[in-house]
């Protein structure tokens, strides 16, 4: 996985897609994406209160 890649799956759960989604949009497996969300959880929830504070969401 590139660092591209990283960057697109933590601001895909910071928009709040389900791990469901990310593992389709992504071409991952499921388990891949629930283990990634768990491990980036605070990167994630960096980038979901920037995008907030931008009203992107």
């Amino acid at each position: 996985m590139t660092e591209q890649n990283k960057k697109e799956i933590i601001k895909s759960f910071a928009y709040e897609m389900t791990a469901e989604q990310v593992a389709a949009a992504e071409e991952i497996d499921l388990q891949e994406a629930d283990a990634f969300q768990s491990e980036h959880a605070a990167e994630i929830a960096a980038m979901n209160d920037y995008l907030k504070e931008q009203e992107m969401i």
